[in-house]
């Protein structure tokens, strides 16, 4: 077949692909509306940049973030310049990245040989993954940066086969994209230089040779910029170093956090390991595994006894719950006010169970294979590379291991994100290029699973704080409430205070009392929680009703005043 035929057909596939993707996005706006003119989680930081260029021009790092956000800033501010400015047109400019996210899944995930309805699979386990949703209808970072890294991802993995000049190109050139977003991105080319080292294929390395030094060379504005990327010296936060942690209680936290991670990764991955576990057959009864392999899954369970004997199963605390991060059900089991329904003891134990157990059973499935496909002889993966496998593997665990560079304690659910659709990619090999009927169906019952979970949480979260805004509009209209006087959780006082108190802890520091989260003053406060049953000096002044899926019942945002102020 010609070669110019030989792309219009890819390009037609892709494009089929692509509209086929775009179903599952319009099925989950229609069940929950994106529209809310509020921020969620951190993305107050990002909005304000893309206000500050706008309307007047100006970019600056936030001094409230540790990530660029330059790449999704510089798409968002013509569309603000067009339409005005609202946090739903900036929500669905990041949902319009998740599906980015998706179609280069599923397209990587051609490249490595695998079937539409195999690259499909794949891509949908990235859907329906619960961070994934949530962070879609936020215009955090993630999702901008996944999208990014994706596209970066699928033309080198082109690379690693076809070592042209334009794949090259175009690898280094969305790698960079992703890297003024999350400087991750930085990773990317770093990965794709290890894999190509690792292939056995001199034809490969001699190409290589030429060709990565007109790409790569796009780099060097980059390192150039960075001492010009900062915030300027007056606007720094005023950060308290922690004490280093010794090598023994490091030790732990990151044994801790392994656990967790591959807990959480497992959980992700369930629908794809459900598809692999259908007729998986090992050369022997008597060996099922190699002895080294043996010894991962005998240090893995001790791992998951000591997580569970200290009560860490199977996530951390600060995962999930922290400021609303990732959908509720995550979490459920803690916190009956997130999950409307009572539990006895005993069903929170055996639930808490069910999950690690599925958990820790997908992440051994996931592993096996990656470690059989890479076993694998070449002549036995036809028109693939070892080094295209090597990639998604190398990627993905570095991703995943960068925040380690943090403190090891705030390590958060959504750093785990960006990995997901390199791993999603390489997982999905195991279900075979063109997998079987019965196949498909078992991934498809979990699918439908993960997916109404993620949506349950979604509707909650959107819910929640649709109402919140709601009992927050009636403080500032009705009550003449002034904003440096509301405490109504992380978002409103990091977006309308944040620079008062910013203001006030450099100008007065001997009289203003610092409190946590932007607030100022509490004359006014809005809470899920009715907190006159625990404190007598708050007084309801009023109710915002919600409807929440989690439960599957009205609940009640609370407007206070504190009893000592002034009416």
């Amino acid at each position: 077949m010609p070669d110019a035929e030989r792309t219009r057909r890819e390009l037609r596939n892709r494009a089929k692909l692509a509209l086929w993707l775009a179903v599952p996005f319009v099925a989950l706006m229609l069940l929950v509306s994106p529209r809310g003119d509020f921020p969620l989680n951190d993305d107050w930081v990002y909005a304000k940049m893309v206000q500050a260029l706008a309307d007047r021009g100006h970019f600056g790092l936030s001094p409230f973030s540790n990530a660029y956000a330059l790449t999704q800033t510089l798409y968002a501010a013509p569309l603000v310049k067009l339409f005005g400015f609202s946090f739903t047109l900036l929500r669905l400019t990041t949902i319009f990245m998740g599906w980015v996210t998706v179609c280069f899944t599923a397209f990587t995930a051609r490249e490595l040989g695998l079937s539409n309805r195999a690259a499909v699979l794949a891509a949908l386990t990235v859907f329906v993954n619960p961070l994934f949703i949530n962070l879609s209808y936020t215009f955090m970072t993630d999702v901008p940066f996944c999208a990014f890294a994706m596209i970066g991802a699928y033309y080198y993995v082109k690379a690693l086969h076809r070592p042209t000049t334009t794949n090259l190109l175009l690898g280094t050139l969305f790698s960079i994209a992703a890297f003024y977003n999350r400087q991750l991105g930085a990773l990317l080319p770093v990965a794709f230089v290890l894999a190509g080292a690792i292939t056995s294929r001199s034809s490969l390395r001699n190409a290589l040779n030429w060709r990565l030094a007109l790409p790569f060379t796009l780099w060097l504005p980059v390192l150039i910029s960075l001492p010009f990327i900062s915030v300027p010296t007056h606007e720094q936060l005023e950060v308290t170093v922690a004490r280093p942690d010794t090598i023994s209680t490091s030790l732990l936290a990151i044994g801790q956090l392994s656990g967790t991670l591959a807990s959480y990764i497992g959980l992700s991955f369930v629908p794809i390991a459900a598809g692999i576990a259908i007729g998986l057959r090992y050369p022997s009864s008597r060996r099922l595994m190699p002895s080294w392999n043996r010894v991962f899954w005998i240090w893995f369970a001790f791992l998951f006894a000591g997580n569970m004997a200290i009560g860490m199963i199977p996530w951390m605390p600060n995962i999930i719950r922290d400021f609303g991060i990732g959908p509720v059900p995550f979490s459920f089991l803690k916190s009956r006010w997130e999950m409307g329904i009572h539990f006895a003891p005993v069903q929170i134990g055996l639930g808490w169970f069910a999950i690690a157990i599925t958990a820790i059973a997908a992440f051994a499935v996931c592993v096996d294979t990656i470690i059989r496909r890479l076993r694998l002889k070449p002549h036995r993966q036809p028109a693939l590379r070892r080094s295209q496998l090597y990639f998604p593997l190398i990627g993905g665990l570095m991703l995943l291991a960068a925040p380690f560079t943090l403190t090891i304690s705030n390590y958060f659910d959504r750093y785990i994100l960006p990995a997901v659709p390199l791993f999603a990619v390489l997982v999905s090999l195991g279900l075979g290029y063109r997998p079987t009927l019965p196949r498909i169906c078992a991934v498809s019952v979990f699918l439908a699973m993960l997916f109404t979970w993620s949506v349950i949480g979604l509707q909650d979260y959107m819910a929640w704080n649709t109402a919140r805004w709601q009992a927050i509009d009636i403080l500032r209209t009705k009550y003449q409430a002034p904003d440096s006087e509301i405490n109504a959780g992380f978002e409103f006082n990091g977006m309308y205070t944040s620079g008062e108190y910013l203001r006030r802890t450099r100008d007065e520091p001997e009289t203003f009392k610092r409190k946590k989260f932007w607030v100022i003053g509490e004359t006014y406060r809005v809470s899920p929680e009715d907190l006159t049953k625990h404190h007598d000096f708050y007084a309801i002044l009023e109710t915002v009703p919600y409807y929440s899926w989690l439960g599957f019942e009205t609940r009640q945002m609370y407007v206070l005043r504190h009893r000592n102020a002034a009416p």
